[in-house]
């Protein structure tokens, strides 16, 4: 008879044999065999993959790990500790566990897809674009620090029949540069961010539709913002505002 069990990262195999002759006699013959590994792997250096390691990454040290893909990926692994990863290639990675590193996770080709924020970076983190995008799946509310870098421009895709909330006053850091929406879902902005986070910034609506909740972008008294929405054809803003929006010859108020 064998009876396995596990002891650590190891796996023993105990063969019984014996019988019994008036007192039980036992003889236990135990072959101990080597795991695969389940410890993530640690870096001590910044280093580039094309091929993500299944148990994942770790440091503790500040090492920046970036991920090369050229074609779509589907990764159950988990990145923590002090590591900041960098996306490159057209690839797709999505991501069936969520990310824990207080760092951060920057896209600057291709996507990276998840069910909600908290999958691309742990608490204190930010997800940052800069050329690449990222995908949500789910429609729960946004819980990360975001920024498109200046001078950059960055995709946000929220599939079919989902809504994403996403506080811009607590989140959202994209001045001189260009959001783009490029998903069916509906992406729900709140909070009326500070100017000079999204000074000269611009989101353009390519999919889905952008609801404007209240004060987002409405001011009294007929102020100007310094954040443009272009919407392109197809598209739908749904205006949720006491308050009307003032654009350069042009207010917009909710019905």
């Amino acid at each position: 008879m064998i009876m396995p069990r596990k002891v650590g990262s190891m796996k023993m195999e105990c063969r019984v044999h014996g019988g019994i002759i008036g007192l039980t006699v036992w003889t236990v013959i135990c072959v101990v065999g080597v795991l695969t590994a389940t410890a993530a792997v640690t870096l001590t250096q910044s280093t580039t993959v094309t091929e993500l390691d299944p148990q994942g990454y770790t440091s503790d040290t500040d090492v920046t790990l970036t991920v090369n893909l050229a074609n779509d990926v589907t990764y159950s692994g988990v990145v923590a500790g002090r590591v900041t990863v960098v996306k490159k290639g057209a690839g797709r990675l999505t991501l069936t566990e969520q990310w824990t590193q207080p760092r951060t996770t920057r896209v600057e080709e291709g996507v990276i897809q998840a069910p909600d924020s908290s999958y691309f970076v742990g608490t204190g983190g930010n997800v940052t674009l800069r050329g690449g995008g990222v995908a949500l799946t789910t429609g729960t509310a946004w819980s990360r620090t975001f920024i498109v870098s200046s001078g950059s421009e960055g995709a946000l895709e929220i599939a079919a029949g989902k809504s994403v909330s996403f506080n811009f006053n607590s989140y959202l850091t994209m001045s001189n540069a260009t959001l783009r929406l490029t998903g069916p879902g509906i992406l729900y902005g709140t909070g009326r961010p500070p100017a000079a986070r999204v000074k000269d910034g611009n989101i353009v609506v390519e999919s889905g539709t952008f609801r404007n909740g209240n004060v987002l972008l409405g001011f009294p008294n007929g102020a100007l913002f310094d954040m443009a929405v272009e919407m392109c054809e197809g598209t739908a803003m749904d205006v949720q505002t006491d308050r009307c929006m003032v654009f350069p010859g042009r207010r917009l108020c909710a019905a």
